[in-house]
């Protein structure tokens, strides 16, 4: 199946491509959106493709999981990101339930794509020193083992 970029016009095969229910964006059109210092822009998140949440203190979270589920909402691809240096100090108070289910959600956000667009997307990452969808994976899951201590 061919599909149209709606950024570049290009066509595309659809495993190079995000596909929405009226779009689709190829790989070298993708616009990302992360949380920075607790500022919201409603703006950014309805015109990106992938939506990062870097978690670095558990005061962050309950803002974070409100952007998150608006992302849900909007059918956006998902990536959760924590700072490892917090979490044998300041994590303990933190709702590991919520938690979790922005890994099982980001999990599913990426089910929809092609394995070379997963691939693209952890790598794109900035500072993320993960390099493909199978170790992001494996990521998230070191976070869950690092909590049965």
């Amino acid at each position: 199946m061919t599909i149209v970029c709606k950024t570049c016009n290009e066509k595309r095969a659809h495993r190079d491509a995000i596909i929405h229910e009226d779009y689709a964006v190829c790989a070298s059109c993708f616009t990302y959106y992360e949380i920075k210092n607790g500022k919201r822009s409603s703006k950014s998140l309805k015109s990106c493709d992938v939506f990062t949440v870097r978690v670095k203190n558990p005061e962050q979270l309950e803002y974070a999981y409100t952007e998150w589920c608006r992302a849900l909402e909007l059918g956006k691809v998902l990536v959760l990101i924590y700072d490892i240096d917090y979490i044998f100090h300041d994590w303990e108070t933190m709702d590991n339930e919520r938690f979790k289910f922005m890994m099982r959600e980001s999990k599913k956000s990426f089910k929809k794509l092609s394995d070379e667009m997963r691939d693209t997307i952890i790598r794109k990452q900035p500072n993320f020193d993960v390099e493909n969808y199978q170790l992001y994976k494996q990521y998230l899951k070191d976070y869950r083992s690092m909590q049965k201590y």
